[in-house]
Parts: C-alpha cells; structure tokens; sequence
C-alpha cells in the first residue's frame, strides 16, 4: 500500500500518464475515498457508542461524552455469555471441518471427466439451488433422525452450500491437471492416495477461502438454532446477542437485575450501550480473522466468475 502511494506521489510518473489516465485515477481515488468512509463510519460509530456513557439520542458523533464500559459489563454479567461463545466455536470448527469435508468429497469427483453421468448430477445439485424441501420438511427430517436440540442438528442440516461445491469444483478442473493424475496412477497411486497425498496439498487457498465462508456463515447462524434448539445452554452466541439487540428494559425481568446493578448510566442508556457491545463482540473475532485471510477470500470471489 505504502508503494503504491508513493509510486501515485512520484512526479515522473505522474507526467507519463495522459490526460484522460489522470482523470481516471482522481475520479477513482475519489470514489474508493468515499467508500472507505461509508463502510468505516458506522464500525466507528458502533464503536464509539458501545462506551458512550453520555446521552446519544439524534447524535451521530464519533466523539464518546462519557466514557462508560457499562454496555460490556452488563453483557458479561449475562449468564450465558460464556456458554454461548463457547458452543459458537465448537459449531463453528466442527461445522467448517464437516462441512469442508463433505464439499471436497462432492467437487472433487464432478470435476474428473470420467465420472459416470457427472452432468446429471451437476444439474441435480444445481436444482437444489433453486427448490428446496421448507422449513416443515426439514424439521421433521431432523426430528426423525433423532438430533434435534443438539450440535447434530446445527451443524447438519446446512453442511454444504451448493455454491461453494462448484466453486471448489471450478478449482480442481483448472488447477488439477489430468496428465497429473495419469502420472500418479503409473506410479500405483490410486483415488483416495492422489485426492490426499496431491489433491489436498495443492489446493490449500481454495480450501482456506471456502473454510472462511463456513466459518463465517456458521459464526452467524441463529435461524437453525432458533429452529432446532430448546436447551438455552446450548444457544450460539447469535441468539443470546439477539436477545440482547430486542431487549426492553421495561419489559425485560430477565435483565432487569443487570439493569439496575448500574449507577454510573440510566437504565435505558444502558440498553443502548449494551446493544452497540453486542455487535462489537459478535464481530470482533471474525474482523480479527479476516485480514489473514483476506488474500484467500478474495481469490474464492474471482473462482466464481470462472466457468466451470
């Protein structure tokens, strides 16, 4: 970033550019100016009115009046907090490794043109893109298998995305070169061998980007939760910050001990505070993630734009 700063800055190249390419470049500049501050504002915003302990009805400022960490503690105070991010994790790393697994086991074969009516099952998975079965269907298919009100029946009912299959497909069909498969089974190596032993470790960035996007949908699933799940201790985190979000401090006996333990803020300022920390907490793992990530992520976007 830095270099290319500089490299905009030199005057050399600066003049090398023709008229039309310097209007481009300020035209562009400006308008990636004004994007980072529409997505920067309102995460700075959250921010700031997570610890605002001031009055902040019809305010917009990044400035915090009072700083407060009320919002965070009556969040912590909340008996579930724990649990719940607890059992987000377990869903979301047990999720991401089923999940990746049942993807590479279902790309990899659609993407060898000797599979045995590999279309058909092409356009089988790309019909359930369109149709699916509803929400009553599901419930009684979870029901019967015996996994409702446990991890099983978060983690399974959404194991794969149809989407990311083909897009790990798209990776395999031209990343994998079939003359490097008839290279290996010239040497004896048979399916399961090549898949693990050559496969896998030469599609690490494909496997990285669609881990993210488990991940990252997993770490934010509260529907099936809400659907499957009548135990509150074994809630995600999504839900119990929900409950947060749609809190009412005066109808809300549930917090109303939370509420009233304060004394530096009033109770409904305090409701405020807690439902800017709720977003700040939920968000701040993965925002820590992302930018490790973020070179794969990218490159799993542009996968899609592939034809396949």
């Amino acid at each position: 970033m830095l270099e290319m700063c500089a490299l905009l800055m030199s005057e050399m190249w600066w003049k090398k550019r023709t008229k039309a390419d310097r209007c481009f470049i300020m035209f562009s500049t400006l308008v990636m100016a004004l994007i980072c501050i529409i997505v920067i504002y309102p995460l700075l915003f959250v921010v700031s009115s997570s610890v605002n302990g001031g009055k902040m009805y019809g305010s917009v400022s990044l400035i915090p009046q009072r700083l407060s960490i009320s919002g965070y503690s009556a969040i912590v105070q909340h008996r579930l907090i724990f649990t719940s991010y607890l059992n987000t994790v377990i869903y979301t790393v047990i999720g991401c490794v089923i999940s990746l697994s049942i993807t590479i086991l279902c790309a990899y074969p659609l993407s060898r043109r000797e599979l045995w009516c590999g279309k058909y099952f092409i356009y089988f998975y790309t019909a359930t893109m369109f149709f699916s079965g509803g929400l009553i269907p599901s419930y009684l298919v979870v029901k019967s298998l015996g996994i409702l009100n446990s991890m099983w029946a978060i983690v399974l009912p959404s194991a794969m995305s149809v989407p990311n299959m083909f897009m790990m497909r798209t990776y395999f069909k031209s990343t994998i070169p079939e003359e490097l498969q008839e290279a290996a089974r010239m040497d004896g190596c048979g399916e399961w061998r090549f898949l693990l032993r050559v496969v896998l470790p030469l599609s690490l960035p494909i496997m990285a980007s669609i881990g993210l996007f488990y991940s990252v949908s997993s770490w934010n699933s509260y529907f099936n939760a809400m659907i499957y799940i009548t135990t509150r201790d074994k809630l995600p985190l999504a839900n119990i910050l929900r409950e947060i979000l749609v809190i009412n401090s005066s109808n809300s006996p549930s917090t109303s001990n939370i509420l009233m333990a304060s004394s530096d803020v009033s109770g409904i300022q305090r409701v405020e505070m807690m439902k800017y920390a709720a977003i700040v907490i939920s968000s701040l793992p993965l925002l820590a993630i992302y930018p490790f990530l973020q070179r794969f992520f990218i490159r799993g976007v542009m996968l899609g734009s592939l034809k396949g």
